[in-house]
């Protein structure tokens, strides 16, 4: 089930979607789909959780812009952070279970690049996801981050299974304060498979993929966050995030 509408279709290979089968995203006995858009501030009865330093003097809130946009700030002293977390541990790379990532994301710099800031799937989100000064995320987890350090603005992937980790630059800078959509394609076909291949997306191109060993991976929550160096405040903005796993 494919097609390209001349209208509204990307280019050949210009979004991150075409390796999505429409079947996954219409039809729930083949794949389950989460999406938030942001139209309201986050539902932390039902939904998310917050987990964050007290302090930060920035008013998180939706922005008055088209779409839906949210934007979330921590404090500005040095390590403090803040995090928004499914309250559900809804995904888990498993064989013949692809899974597809999408969130559109800013980071706003409060002080040029000094921003700590990262989001995906982890089955340890929470508290210290970003390791305190700069150190990127979590020494041990299972799935995968897209993440920025303090003093840089270049863009890094990885993949987790507990402390073996896989990943580096993907050679872009973001710019703050700009939206970019940033994907990841979890590929296992097979339920015989025992490594899953990830690839990363900015903005509809492909990065190295790296293989995911499956065995010994568990659930995973969506988070996303960002840590101060002690400078300023940081804060990011999300538009939306969608992820579609094969039932």
């Amino acid at each position: 089930m494919t097609f390209r509408d001349v209208d509204f279709g990307p280019t050949a290979g210009g979004s991150f979607w075409q390796t999505c089968p429409l079947v996954a995203l219409f039809d729930p006995s083949v794949a389950y789909v989460w999406e938030q858009n942001f139209f309201e501030a986050p539902d932390t009865t039902n939904t998310f959780t917050v987990v964050e330093d007290a302090g930060a003097a920035g008013t998180d809130a939706i922005q008055d812009t088209l779409g839906g946009v949210y934007k979330h700030f921590c404090d500005g002293d040095d390590n403090d952070e803040a995090y928004l977390i499914s309250k559900g541990e809804h995904w888990k790379i498993a064989a013949g279970k692809s899974l597809w990532f999408e969130a559109r994301v800013a980071i706003v710099e409060g002080n040029i690049n000094d921003a700590n800031a990262g989001f995906g799937l982890s089955d340890a989100a929470g508290a210290n996801m970003l390791v305190d000064n700069g150190a990127g995320p979590a020494a041990s987890y299972d799935g995968f981050s897209f993440w920025k350090i303090e003093n840089s603005l270049d863009m890094n992937f990885e993949t987790s299974n507990a402390a073996t980790q896989t990943g580096g630059s993907l050679s872009t800078n973001h710019t703050s304060g700009t939206f970019a959509n940033y994907g990841c394609w979890v590929k296992t076909e097979s339920a015989s498979d025992t490594v899953a291949v990830c690839t990363p997306y900015i903005n509809g191109t492909a990065g190295t993929a790296r293989n995911l060993t499956i065995a010994g991976l568990e659930e995973m929550h969506f988070w996303i966050g960002v840590k101060s160096d002690g400078n300023a405040e940081e804060s990011f903005l999300i538009d939306y995030v969608k992820i579609v796993q094969i039932r």
